[in-house]
């Protein structure tokens, strides 16, 4: 699946899955941080969170008088506010590249590539059981099974392999013929593996691409979303106490 910045960052494809995104997460926290730290008033920043630290003692300090801590919970407030709207300036900076980013990261980390010769299958998913639905394989890809199956428990699955390349599977359904691209290649690279139809019964087609799985924590396996947030809270943290980032 293409992505607007594959003719920047497709050298990483080629590194392992959990090292590409630790890389990337690593720069994706700096960029975040010097962006954060060129637009905002880092003096002021420092006086708004310091403040925020004392109001907070205060807070604690007065527990058993109701109404002076009622006034240090306003006044936090407010600081608080203040804080936030001047941290979300750099916001504007950096929400387009994250999507880009993001984007890249969906495109490429999500799944594994179904390899050449690897077997795979592909499910049509119903509403509704008896009818019979076909699949027609392009050249290069090899049918394990019947091409024509019967819809049983909302499902027909077929079991396939094929040379590399990107191939275009034909599905015959009553009177209808819908299409679902399969790539099979050996770069960190792939179709996106389901296919969504809103019309008939028919309601996606999914190609059994494994999910990737980038950290494995004492059996907490994590895709990519879930290791980029890992990553980037513990990057951000070193590298704004590093770079002096309020």
């Amino acid at each position: 699946m293409p992505s607007f910045l594959d003719p920047v960052l497709s050298p990483i494809l080629s590194l392992n899955p959990t090292l590409a995104l630790f890389l990337l997460s690593f720069f994706i926290s700096l960029m975040v941080t010097l962006i954060y730290k060129w637009t905002t008033d880092q003096n002021l920043m420092k006086q708004l969170k310091d403040e925020i630290s004392s109001l907070q003692a205060q807070l604690k300090a007065l527990q058993h008088d109701p109404q002076k801590s009622l006034d240090v919970q306003k006044r936090a407030m407010e600081v608080n506010m203040k804080y936030m709207m001047h941290s979300f300036r750099s916001t504007f900076f950096t929400l387009i590249p994250m999507i880009f980013i993001f984007g890249f990261l969906s495109a490429h980390f999500a799944s594994d590539p179904i390899l050449p010769y690897q077997e795979f299958k592909v499910t049509a998913n119903f509403d509704g059981d008896g009818a019979n639905i076909s699949l027609v394989a392009p050249e290069g890809v090899t049918l394990l099974d019947a091409p024509t199956k019967e819809i049983t428990a909302n499902q027909a699955v077929w079991g396939l392999k094929g040379v590399e390349g990107s191939h275009i599977l034909q599905f015959n359904f009553k009177n209808e013929t819908v299409y679902k691209k399969v790539l099979i290649t050996n770069i960190r690279d792939y179709e996106e593996p389901l296919q969504a139809y809103t019309q008939g019964s028919l309601k996606s087609i999914e190609v059994s691409n494994p999910k990737t799985i980038i950290l494995n924590l004492f059996g907490w396996r994590l895709g990519w979303l879930g290791s980029y947030i890992l990553f980037s809270i513990i990057f951000s943290m070193i590298l704004r106490k590093y770079l002096k980032v309020y």
